[in-house]
């Protein structure tokens, strides 16, 4: 009944912060629990004697000894954790729960405990596993938007998550400078919006700053699955990629390599197309940068630039009028939000660029006070010139962008 208890009392609170809940957790607590009286014992043994050694000169061993019992329980406890993770079904998902779901979950469990007092203990346990479980369900978070984008703040470097009705796709996830990234932000990211299988993974380039967390979920999550890795034209060849392939191959998932003009996702009304594939210069990862185009419906497009720089903006420039004139597009329209080239950087998004492409808005994604200087002046000049607005993570934090507009999805 204690474990029940804390169990029940604890759920919300695992599920807020974790985004997980431990399933095999309640038959464990009913083996530690029994046992902790020993560990408490053994370390209080342990401390007495270690104040008698210090006044009369006993011999550490003894002190040592008394330590034992609550030593060995914590390496089981230890053991037994990481073999019920490794059992079928070990965590259940349960993603970051609305406050309104939490509190009707505590009402649901006062209501209960109203019920089954009278009850006897094996009743009460059996009516409080069976609560639990239907309680657990209802913890459950829901994404019930249909479509955004989340450009998440990831210091310096690039990380979106698209969702695309029940489809969910990534465009880089990296930061040189949060070397947690994948640990502390894009792995509970996705866990807390309750996404567990991305659905196409697309990677501009290799540099750190665009692979370091993406690399991070195919190596270390087991909660999170993908299906299917994009990487620019440049990597079939070069080196700088067999990490992130390995890594794809231990996940079981498929490996693309994108080309110009090439429509790699399509789902409903939304679309995401690679305009350019990429340079094959072996010594400028940069020069990889894969450019994508998003679509939903006729009213929104977003162009992923990678670190494109001005060298490749010419024949990106080209591409995409050549891609508009195959789509029949009204190219005076313009696009709706362009993600700047190499986080602001001098040697990206040129004047031809930007009146190709006609942005209404421009997102910037660098981290504060990095060592590059980006945004570089010279950039937010061209983007002013042309009244255009400019919108940055490091400043508003992770942005959502939907069909009506860029909000913060916090207060930063």
């Amino acid at each position: 009944l204690i474990s029940l208890s804390i169990q029940l009392v604890m759920l919300p609170i695992l599920a807020w912060n974790f985004f997980t809940f431990p399933v095999y957790g309640i038959f464990i607590n009913f083996i530690v629990i029994p046992l902790m009286g020993i560990i408490v014992m053994s370390g209080m043994a342990m401390l007495f004697l270690s104040l008698l050694l210090d006044m009369t000169g006993l011999p550490g061993a003894v002190a040592s000894l008394a330590s034992a019992p609550g030593h060995y329980l914590l390496l089981f406890y230890k053991l037994l954790c990481e073999w019920s993770l490794k059992l079928p079904g070990a965590v259940t998902v349960t993603g970051r729960p609305s406050l309104k779901q939490i509190i009707v979950y505590y009402l649901l469990l006062i209501l209960m405990i109203f019920l089954i007092k009278e009850a006897d203990k094996k009743a009460a346990a059996v009516t409080a596993s069976i609560v639990m479980l239907l309680n657990a369900a209802l913890l459950k978070a829901y994404d019930n938007e249909r479509f955004y984008v989340a450009a998440i703040d990831v210091g310096q470097g690039d990380g979106f998550v698209i969702k695309a009705y029940d489809r969910y796709l990534t465009v880089d996830m990296g930061s040189s400078s949060n070397l947690s990234l994948g640990e502390r932000v894009i792995e509970p990211y996705l866990l807390s919006k309750r996404i567990t299988d991305i659905d196409l993974a697309v990677v501009s380039h290799a540099d750190q700053d665009h692979i370091s967390g993406i690399s991070y979920v195919l190596n270390e999550s087991g909660d999170i699955d993908a299906s299917l890795l994009a990487l620019p034209g440049a990597a079939m060849d070069n080196e700088r990629y067999d990490e992130l392939k390995q890594s794809m191959a231990k996940k079981g998932g498929g490996i693309a390599y994108l080309t110009d003009l090439e429509r790699i996702f399509e789902y409903r009304d939304v679309k995401l197309t690679c305009i350019y594939g990429g340079s094959n210069d072996a010594n400028d990862a940069n020069r990889h940068s894969s450019i994508l185009l998003l679509e939903k419906g006729d009213g929104f497009s977003m162009l992923f630039t990678g670190d494109a720089g001005v060298e490749d903006e010419a024949r990106i420039a080209r591409l995409y009028e050549e891609y508009e004139e195959i789509s029949g597009n009204e190219k005076e329209t313009g696009i709706t939000v362009l993600k700047a080239g190499h986080h602001g950087s001098a040697t990206s998004t040129s004047e031809l660029l930007l009146d190709t492409v006609s942005p209404a808005v421009v997102l910037l994604s660098y981290g504060e006070n990095n060592r590059y200087g980006h945004p570089a002046a010279e950039t937010l000049s061209r983007i002013e010139k042309r009244g255009i607005p400019a919108i940055s993570t490091c400043k508003n934090g992770t942005l959502i962008i939907t069909e009506e507009g860029i909000s913060p999805a916090m207060t930063k």
